[in-house]
């Protein structure tokens, strides 16, 4: 969101950021950017069903005031949704659908992924934005050869990391099981993240059993730590393909590290922007085979390519997509 906001500042928009609709129309807000619908599942100070019926109404007010509702479709659906839940997310999802005025991809690629999911917004105006490049996320070479040493790495070992939020959906386990079946004694794996459910945490200790090669930091972690684990790395994999849009690919690439990633539209388009050998997509199941190639293969020669991850491109887009949307009606 800093970034976003950033991005569209550049773009001589003002940018100001709010909860929920319900907080209340922004009166001198040209749009509403919706991005988080999902977070009715966040809190549960209310009911999902309830806060749903709560926010239509508070878009329809918005509307009623004259500002364009654009929806940035970051998930087809909430991470781990429950059953329960199914039934209102296809309520909120199909209100919003009917009430924007347009919708937003974080990529041209993933709008065939949306547009099936979401049918009622074929009818509606469609724009893309690139996901901003992450500033401050490397760490200088000291740094990170200081946190080897305090994840106990020795000189010589190659260490991959899968970092980030620990969640039934990414695949951790698996990863895992995979992982164990290389033989070479100096491959290392560090699997760091806050876990999303008690399951998710016990999955991952039960796969990694007593293999001393696994590291496993299951907790939360500031920005800072999270980018010197990052840095201590020398390349990175993410097994999930669950997923439309993911700032995790983004970052491995600011962060000039090598990425390993299932075949998907973002990743696929998204390892064109940044360059050969940055963000290496596998079809399929993962392999030992394949993870072996990744973890012994070369680095890119060339710095990955971020100009069209620049923020400001990013919040012009936003802009322009506004600016169309409100000459039309």
């Amino acid at each position: 969101m800093e970034m976003l906001g950033e991005g569209l500042a550049s773009a001589g928009c003002i940018f100001h950021p709010i909860d929920r609709p319900s907080d209340g129309v922004v009166d001198a807000a040209a749009a509403l950017l919706i991005q988080w619908p999902d977070q009715i599942f966040w809190r549960r100070d209310t009911g999902p069903f309830s806060q749903t019926l709560k926010e239509l109404w508070a878009l329809s007010r918005w509307k009623r005031q004259g500002k364009r509702i654009i929806w940035v479709v970051h998930n087809i659906k909430p991470h781990e949704l429950e059953r329960e839940d199914r039934l209102v997310w296809q309520l909120l999802t199909s209100g919003l659908s009917l009430l924007v005025d347009g919708f937003m991809t974080l990529g041209s690629d993933t709008r065939g992924q949306v547009l099936d999911a979401f049918p009622l917004l074929r009818l509606k105006p469609v724009g893309t934005f690139w996901h901003p490049a992450y500033t401050n996320v490397i760490r200088p070479t000291p740094l990170a050869r200081m946190r080897r040493e305090a994840l106990g790495i020795k000189e010589g070992d190659r260490l991959i990391g899968s970092l980030g939020t620990v969640g039934d959906y990414k695949g951790l386990p698996e990863l895992i099981h995979i992982f164990r079946k290389l033989e070479q004694r100096h491959f290392r794996l560090l699997i760091a993240g806050l876990p999303r459910t008690p399951k998710a945490r016990d999955d991952v200790l039960a796969a990694a059993s007593d293999d001393q090669r696994i590291i496993l930091h299951l907790d939360h972690m500031t920005e800072n730590l999270f980018a010197e684990n990052f840095a201590a790395c020398d390349r990175h994999i993410l097994p999930y393909r669950d997923y439309l849009h993911s700032g995790s690919i983004v970052y491995a690439a600011c962060g000039e590290r090598p990425l390993l990633t299932p075949v998907t539209p973002f990743a696929l388009q998204y390892s064109k922007i940044v360059g050969r050998g940055w963000i290496t997509c596998y079809d399929g199941m993962l392999s030992t085979k394949t993870l072996q190639n990744f973890i012994e293969g070369e680095a890119p020669s060339k710095r990955p390519n971020l100009e069209q991850l620049e923020p400001g491109q990013s919040g012009e887009a936003i802009a322009s997509f506004v600016r169309e949307i409100s000459q039309s009606r």
